[in-house]
């Protein structure tokens, strides 16, 4: 969310799931269900409609040429975009109107796609194959944390806090964020952040923010899903992020940030990935990130794959960026170690916001937000980093360097003698 500067347009093209899983399809003439086994994909291929549009390359090849950062500013110099993007007949969006359970006889026959796009993946599990529509079966049950909003009109305090502030948040941004209804409720199982054009605290606009610091923190180990639906409002800024629980490293960025997904309704249809750390942000120009197409005023699934040494990030289980630095041992290129928090917010104007030319409400929504253990099991919490185990003696420690001090010569050095 914070300060991002131009990213590169990529996409990506392997899915991780296992092979072969066994899913529920639906013919085009929508007469009855059977089962089938869906292939699994060498390459993603993508739709140029109101769904994911992405370039299909081999990530091994692009490892190969960049070890020490898989995923480089340049995007992909020498593609032949013409080969790789797609047209389909399919409309992902007649699927997903029947993703909570409407039948092929409720709507109508369940809309046919193009044999070349199997393999192309769309919110709710739905993948094109054959000349139809399947449902894969999720690889995903059983979260360790999750918020389905389905919990009276309100947000649940026992897992976010919903933030009072008009600061700007470093980004010259022009809202205040409200604990409102009017900016944030629940709605027939839905979480609603409103941005309004209105004077509050003497800013020209109102939104709202919430947060899971303390409630909800993670690190290595998870993957993050979050389902949203975004405004087109020029002006306005989602985002779906992480920061630093406990900042071990000291102030932005040097204790990281992780954008699973931000957006801009300046620049329509484009999704953003992107990390910042100490040794990749924006201030020196190294920030990591990359970007992909879609209608994002539809429903899609934003995931996030946290393991030990790399971040994946995922639309509708499509990858389409992947950070790997050369050294995981080092804090500047890789502070990821730590626990860190969600955000869900919408910022309007600002930095990478830009100027507002939107007057009527625009809504943010999020259908749910879940964390799963990536070995599938429910015990991936990570827990708070102690410095003082080194520092036998010594009241302070500093998380980064594991150095031992007599005095708190930095705000972010930690105390060994409470």
């Amino acid at each position: 969310m914070i300060r991002i500067a131009k990213t590169a347009l990529a996409f990506a093209a392997r899915s991780s799931f296992a092979s072969a899983p066994e899913a529920v399809c639906v013919s085009s003439s929508g007469a009855g269900s059977c089962k089938a086994v869906i292939d699994n994909p060498s390459a993603v291929k993508a739709s140029s409609e109101q769904l994911l549009i992405q370039k299909s390359f081999d990530q091994h090849a692009l490892e190969a040429a960049d070890p020490g950062m898989v995923n480089d500013e340049s995007g992909f110099d020498g593609v032949d975009e013409g080969d790789l993007i797609l047209d389909t007949n399919c409309k992902a969006g007649d699927v997903r109107r029947r993703r909570r359970g409407e039948g092929a006889d409720a709507g109508g026959d369940m809309c046919s796609c193009r044999r070349r796009s199997s393999g192309m993946r769309y919110d709710g599990g739905w993948l094109c194959q054959n000349d139809r529509m399947v449902q894969e079966e999720s690889n995903w049950t059983r979260p360790v944390w999750s918020d389905e909003f389905n919990r009276g009109s309100s947000v649940d305090s026992t897992k976010w806090s919903v933030t009072d502030s008009g600061s700007g948040n470093g980004n010259n941004e022009l809202q205040w964020y409200t604990t409102r209804s009017d900016n944030i409720f629940v709605d027939d199982g839905v979480l609603k952040i409103v941005g309004k054009r209105e004077e509050y605290g003497g800013k020209p606009f109102t939104s709202a923010k919430i947060t899971s610091k303390d409630m909800g923190d993670w690190g290595p180990g998870v993957r993050i899903e979050i389902r949203a639906k975004l405004p087109l409002g020029v002006g306005t800024w989602p985002a779906l992020w992480m920061m630093p629980t406990d900042s071990d490293f000291g102030g932005w960025p040097k204790s990281g940030e992780i954008d699973i997904m931000e957006a801009v309704g300046r620049s329509h249809g484009k999704v953003f990935g992107t990390i910042h750390t100490d040794a990749y942000n924006h201030m020196r120009g190294t920030h990591k990130g990359k970007s992909f197409y879609t209608d994002y005023s539809e429903w899609h699934t934003y995931a996030l794959h946290w393991e030990e040494d790399k971040l994946l990030w995922f639309a509708d289980g499509n990858l389409y960026n992947t950070f790997a630095p050369d050294d995981v041992e080092s804090w500047s290129k890789w502070p990821f170690s730590r626990r860190f928090y969600l955000i869900l917010n919408l910022a309007i104007g600002g930095n990478l916001g830009g100027s507002v030319k939107f007057y009527d409400d625009q809504v943010m929504e999020i259908d749910y937000v879940r964390v799963y253990c990536l070995d599938g099991s429910k015990e991936c919490t990570t827990p708070k980093f102690s410095c003082c185990s080194k520092c036998s003696g010594k009241p302070f420690c500093s998380p980064s360097s594991h150095s031992c001090y007599d005095e708190k010569a930095k705000d972010y050095y930690e105390s060994c003698t409470d």
